[in-house]
């Protein structure tokens, strides 16, 4: 019926026209598109809005029908809730707080620890177990101690700090560590630690609140502590004050304590200062010798006698050749009678050296 030409300009017309009607299509569907996002959007609020709605007016329903229920169960939830918050706080008050840094149970299972590793002979941890731990009680007192509910618990971490720093030197001046400046150290901050603590409280109502303090006794071992690591350094002109400071702490009398140090006439880099120190020594030594009785006075008492007074050849020193005669005399009288046969021939050497 068409020529070719004429049936492809038909088909041609009739694509254009299915081109356009999809064009058209597809820019009303765009069109459309945000309305219905915007529509489920409402939609969902709405539903929201409703359940809430319907919630409240359920409540409202359930109150009316069954007050008495409604409130018990109320109640009942109540309960539960506290019971949860009060068993959390017993579980962190009784619980955790009894592993704490600080309680003195606690500190005595780290000092068992620390004595466990030292009686293997390992020593660095025995140190570092009481270095942190020594540590901790000085953060806990830096931060709590001077609280007035903490005064009494301050008293006791302070006496178990005095008391680790002597262990600590202990341990740094043994043969396996030698750590002679640690080892001072510590035993300087324990005997300043102890004597500002002990003349803090000579004020009035301390005691009463802060509770005992350490003995005399106590204070005293402390001293004559630091007093063998300063004679073990040969610095006999400091160990000689601390001995006759610790015999004035010692609140009884006995044999061991009348014995002088041994080389207190070391010479020292003030001999002044080192004379009249170790006079001063060997005189204290003859006179806690002379009020120790029998059955206390032993043969360590007749010994430390005899070398107190050769000691006493200070006299010589000072020229004064009488009185180191009178000394030397009593020295080898008393050697003889207890057959300490050095002091006897010691004693007998000086006197031939002044005839």
């Amino acid at each position: 019926m068409f020529s070719r030409p004429a049936a492809n300009a038909l088909r041609g017309s009739l694509a254009l026209r299915t081109g356009s009607r999809r064009c058209l299509s597809s820019f009303a569907h765009a069109k459309t598109r945000p309305q219905i996002a915007s529509h489920t959007r409402t939609s969902h609020g709405w539903q929201q809005s409703r359940a809430k709605a319907s919630f409240t007016r359920g409540a409202k329903e359930l109150w009316a029908a069954h007050p008495y229920l409604v409130s018990l169960a109320a109640a009942a939830i109540l309960a539960s809730s506290a019971g949860i918050a009060y068993a959390n706080y017993l579980y962190k008050t009784y619980i955790i707080a009894s592993f704490h840094n600080y309680p003195e149970p606690i500190i005595g299972v780290k000092i068992q620890v620390s004595a466990l590793m030292e009686k293997i002979e390992n020593y660095p941890k025995a140190i570092q177990v009481l270095e942190i731990l020594r540590n901790d009680c000085l953060a806990w007192e830096q931060k709590f101690g001077r609280l007035e509910d903490h005064k009494e618990k301050r008293t006791r971490i302070m006496k178990h700090l005095v008391a680790m720093s002597v262990k600590l030197a202990d341990l740094y001046s043994n043969k396996y560590v030698q750590d002679a400046k640690s080892a001072e150290e510590k035993l300087v901050w324990a005997l300043e630690t102890s004597l500002r603590e002990k003349q803090r409280r000579q004020e009035p109502g301390v005691l009463e609140k802060e509770g005992d303090w350490l003995s005399d006794d106590e204070m005293g071992a402390s001293m004559e502590a630091l007093a063998h690591t300063y004679e073990e350094q040969n610095k006999h002109y400091l160990a000689t004050p601390l001995f006759l400071q610790a015999l004035n702490f010692k609140s009884e009398r006995d044999c061991h304590s009348q014995n002088p140090p041994q080389n207190s006439e070391t010479k020292s880099p003030s001999r002044a200062v080192l004379v009249e120190n170790a006079k001063q020594w060997a005189q204290k030594a003859l006179d806690l010798a002379a009020d120790i009785q029998p059955p206390a006075r032993d043969e360590e008492c007749d010994v430390g006698c005899a070398v107190a007074l050769h000691n006493l050849e200070f006299a010589e020193m000072n020229k004064n050749i009488a009185e180191a005669k009178k000394h030397y005399k009593e020295a080898v009288s008393l050697a003889r009678a207890i057959g300490f046969e050095d002091g006897l021939e010691n004693s007998s050497a000086a006197l031939r050296r002044l005839s």
